[in-house]
């Protein structure tokens, strides 16, 4: 988050302040299963706008 990395193992719970520049990768070769829940739902719109464009096959989501 910012300009600090952080590593969560399986088990860890993130809270990402609203509006704090962020981002998530699964570095290794190994699947990792993520979920997310967004409060208030500020990013509904977004979720669905990048549904569309993964669908459009504008860009690849890796399963």
């Amino acid at each position: 988050m910012g300009q600090d990395d952080f590593e969560a193992g399986p088990g860890t719970r993130v809270i990402v302040p609203p509006g704090a520049p962020h981002t998530f990768a699964c570095p290794g070769d190994d699947p990792a299963v993520m979920l997310s829940t967004f409060t208030p739902d500020l990013y509904r719109q977004y979720f669905r706008d990048l549904k569309k464009t993964v669908e459009s096959g504008r860009i690849h989501a890796r399963s």
